[in-house]
């Protein structure tokens, strides 16, 4: 072998190791390069599971929340017997107050919820069918294009006249009695209603004077009512235990009630029942 090849040969054997060094310097990147990606994609999956439990464990203590504060105004309801909700209100529509003792307390309100016409009729028949579905003839005859808020999916048939609009009432007037009879009945019970709430007494007082028929005082006494069954509740903290940033929360349900109306068109075994109760905003 000449001298030259002899070093041809050095240069080329040094130059070997230096391949296999850079191959296994890029084995060891492809290497760090998947345990990175599979790190990331355990670190993910695992902050989507810790997501998941919280959401379950929020929506549990929701839901828990919710039953409670739905078994609280049960229980006040039906602590009340057979006397009407109406009569046991205070300012604004407090029901009651829940103060635990250096904890934070709730307000229970409640509101008249039955001041609009029924407009759910597949459990009514026969007269109560009739009756309530002429009802919302009149109402949409008045409502025309308008978007408005007469009816509601739950209740009895009878509407509270403590909380009606006049158009409402007006189409109670109008299905109760023959065409020009007790058109002054919604004034009057507006009126009679501005100082305080109507009294069955009361209201029947307006329906006698207004001057029409027998049988037409008799539709309108099924037709209203000053007792209502059907309530808004509203709970709100006594504190900010239920604020966010820029938001209050709070819980509000429908309540069918014991101790109002048991008439015919009411339709109603005494009862009470928490119909809904969601949080919500405001």
């Amino acid at each position: 072998m000449s001298r030259s090849q002899s070093v041809n040969a050095r240069r080329a054997a040094r130059r070997r190791p230096a391949r296999r060094k850079g191959f296994a310097l890029m084995f060891v990147v492809m290497l760090s390069f998947v345990a990175a990606i599979a790190l990331a994609v355990m670190v993910e999956r695992q902050m989507a599971q810790t997501m998941s439990v919280q959401r379950q464990v929020a929506l549990y203590e929701t839901r828990h929340l919710e039953r409670g504060l739905a078994e609280a105004v049960e229980t006040w309801v039906r602590s009340l017997g057979n006397a009407p909700v109406i009569d046991n209100l205070g300012e604004n529509g407090l029901a009651f107050e829940i103060s635990p003792q250096g904890e934070a307390g709730i307000l229970v309100y409640f509101e008249d919820a039955q001041g609009t016409a029924l407009d759910d009729l597949t459990a009514l028949q026969g007269l109560r069918y009739d009756f309530a579905s002429r009802i919302l003839d009149e109402l949409a005859a008045r409502a025309k294009d308008q978007t408005v808020t007469w009816t509601r999916r739950l209740g009895p048939v009878a509407i509270s006249a403590n909380s009606a609009r006049e158009e409402v009432l007006d189409a109670v007037v109008a299905t109760c009695c023959n065409p020009g009879n007790g058109k002054t009945i919604p004034g009057e019970i507006i009126r009679a209603r501005a100082t305080e709430p109507l009294t069955p007494v009361t209201l029947d007082q307006v329906i006698i004077n207004s001057g029409v028929t027998p049988e037409e005082q008799n539709a309108l006494r099924k037709a209203l009512t000053a007792s209502p069954i059907l309530w808004t509740c509203r709970v709100e903290p006594t504190d900010n235990s239920l604020r966010l940033p820029g938001q209050r929360l709070r819980y509000s349900g429908v309540v069918l009630s014991s101790g109002g109306d048991r008439d015919g068109l009411a339709g109603f075994q005494r009862r009470v029942s928490v119909l809904e109760m969601k949080r919500e905003q405001y």
